[in-house]
């Protein structure tokens, strides 16, 4: 039977140096190797027209991928139980 190793995590982040940077919309997409996430933003231009400028892309390890997924269920679903349901509009 294989033993279980413990590892110790020491998390830094240090926000005076980390860069920064706000994304309001988003696309992913994946192979057998990597997920991609890839951020941007949209803006209105006249009357029916939305640009997206996509600006900024995150490859991360499947496994990454998927506790990335967890935790932000996590948070969504205390964001809504605090504040309410969040309404996403679909293309």
């Amino acid at each position: 039977m294989a033993k279980q190793i413990q590892i110790k995590v020491e998390r830094i982040v240090d926000y005076e140096k980390i860069q920064q940077y706000y994304a309001n919309c988003s696309m992913v997409s994946s192979n057998m190797y990597d997920f991609v996430l890839t951020f941007g933003k949209f803006h209105p231009e006249g009357n029916n027209k939305v640009i997206e400028k996509y600006e900024q892309i995150v490859y991360m390890s499947p496994q990454q991928a998927k506790a990335l997924a967890k935790i932000l269920q996590d948070h969504v679903s205390g964001y809504e139980k605090k504040f309410g349901e969040i309404k996403i509009l679909v293309k």
